[in-house]
């Protein structure tokens, strides 16, 4: 990797660019675009508002500068009527009381995540009672399939011996880890994954193991603009993967984990910037429909406007932390505390409410 990462700050330069040109893919071949659900908009109208430097430092918007819109979310499962859920900087859902006392919150790390990194996803479930277990990955053992199949079945049976209700929380490229970890403790304890696995985050994820995919993590990591340098860089992971193991048979293997490891009856909850490099935007949202319509259980995916990858907890703190309390969390029913006057906990419907810098935040029950 590291005599990767050298040729390609070499392949900068405009002479080299030239010779990598013709290695390119015709345009148009990369991959199909296409959206066929709804989306729901929380923010105003005016996307364009505020500097050019938001884009790069979302969080440095505040209050005094015109408003432009957060993110999309799209709809629960069952989608009741079509609608939209306004949210501002200043105008946010209460958050739901939750308790996760005796409940465990598994997080996979992305690429290299540090202890600093990996505290701000748990502290999303200490602050309400949870029992965290980090899993901190290098990118070696994130992108090599034969590490990550010892190291899933390790987790297994962690996780089984733990023998506690609990959420996923999946980062980036740690993706393909929890899958394998998932498939493990169904060969380990069949019953396990249905009695016990409530709810799943998919924060900027999951990324394809194409070359593009690569190619756009190192623009990202780099700070290099992927219109102009991801067709390029990609083509020096052609080599990466193959080193790595990535072959057809893995990919294969990996799409049917994807449909078939998660069970019926799990909540979850996609989170992921509109214009990722890493991630193909339709790639997810396919997903998280087939999800939906697979597990029968509420789930939504807030796509953040400007947001960088793996980082929306940190550009929009309060709007990612409100879903992943209200849209996942509270859905949850040992784990919400609210309830109305039957006893029925009280969950925020994605389609329901309209709030603006106007309005008092209120929370909305699902009928």
């Amino acid at each position: 990797m590291t005599a990767l990462v050298r040729a390609l700050c070499m392949a900068r330069g405009a002479a080299v660019t030239q010779r990598l040109l013709p290695v390119l893919p015709a345009a148009g071949s990369v991959t199909s675009r296409c959206c066929y659900h709804t989306r729901l908009d929380l923010g105003t109208s005016n996307r364009n508002a505020g500097s050019s430097n938001s884009i790069n430092n979302p969080s440095s918007n505040t209050h005094n500068r015109p408003q432009r819109s957060l993110a999309t979310l799209t709809g629960a499962h069952p989608l009741h009527k079509e609608g939209a859920t306004h949210f501002d900087l200043d105008s946010l859902e209460l958050p739901q009381v939750i308790d996760g006392s005796g409940s465990l919150a598994v997080i996979f790390g992305g690429f290299g995540f540090k202890e600093k990194q990996m505290k701000k996803h748990q502290e999303l479930y200490e602050l309400h009672g949870f029992d965290t277990m980090p899993m901190f990955s290098s990118i070696t053992d994130l992108t090599t399939p034969a590490t990550a199949s010892v190291r899933g079945r390790r987790f297994a049976t962690e996780i089984i011996e733990r023998d506690q209700d609990f959420a996923l929380h999946l980062i980036s490229g740690s993706f393909w880890t929890a899958l394998i970890t998932l498939e493990q403790i169904g060969l380990q304890d069949p019953t396990f994954l249905e009695r016990r696995l409530k709810a799943i985050v998919f924060d900027s994820c999951p990324p394809k193991s194409d070359i593009f995919a690569f190619g756009g993590w190192f623009c990202y990591a780099f700070k290099l603009d992927p219109k102009t340098w991801q067709p390029i860089v990609s083509q020096f992971f052609r080599p990466y993967r193959w080193a790595r193991g990535i072959t057809a048979q893995f990919e294969h293997e990996n799409d049917v984990r994807m449909k078939t490891v998660i069970p019926k009856g799990v909540h979850t909850l996609f989170m992921h910037g509109r214009n990722d490099p890493v991630l193909d935007t339709e790639y997810v949202t396919e997903y998280a429909n087939f999800l939906r319509g697979h597990t029968g259980a509420f789930s939504v995916e807030l796509l953040f406007d400007r947001s960088r990858h793996s980082m929306g907890i940190v550009d929009f703190p309060q709007l990612y932390k409100s879903c992943h309390v209200n849209r996942l969390l509270a859905h949850v029913p040992q784990w919400n505390q609210a309830t109305d006057e039957t006893g029925t906990p009280i969950v925020s419907d994605a389609t329901a409410s309209t709030l603006n810098s106007q309005e008092e935040p209120r929370l909305a029950a699902s009928g």
